[in-house]
């Protein structure tokens, strides 16, 4: 099902098939499915980003680990196959899991 997007860049990697999630219907299913990305584990939900999981990890990918997008690595043990890479910004989603790096920053942060 093709979608419009007008806001954010990289629009044309926007969820357009969304068949393999869920049927749960979270509120303003609207909005969630604008900011959920293919190759994501599940509804783009935040307040979190990708970039804080451990899960957002492309250890595996041919060109390495890229500081702005890499691979869902819970999509892949769900599905038993790599999806698409994920923006640094995109909401996270349920399966969030806050990564070793994303903690110590944020006790860097509570120190202050």
């Amino acid at each position: 099902m093709p979608v419009s997007h007008t806001a954010g860049r990289a629009t044309s990697r926007l969820l357009l098939d969304n068949s393999y999630l869920t049927e749960t219907e979270p509120p303003d299913l609207e909005k969630v499915w604008h900011q959920t990305w293919i190759g994501q584990a599940s509804w783009g939900i935040g307040p979190d980003y990708c970039s804080d999981c451990a899960f957002w990890n492309d250890a595996g990918g041919k060109h390495g680990k890229s500081p702005e997008t890499r691979a869902c690595q819970k999509f892949h043990q769900l599905m038993n196959r790599r999806g698409r890479r994920i923006p640094a910004d995109a909401l996270a989603c349920r399966f969030f899991e806050m990564s070793d790096d994303a903690k110590e920053r944020q006790a860097l942060l509570e120190t202050f």
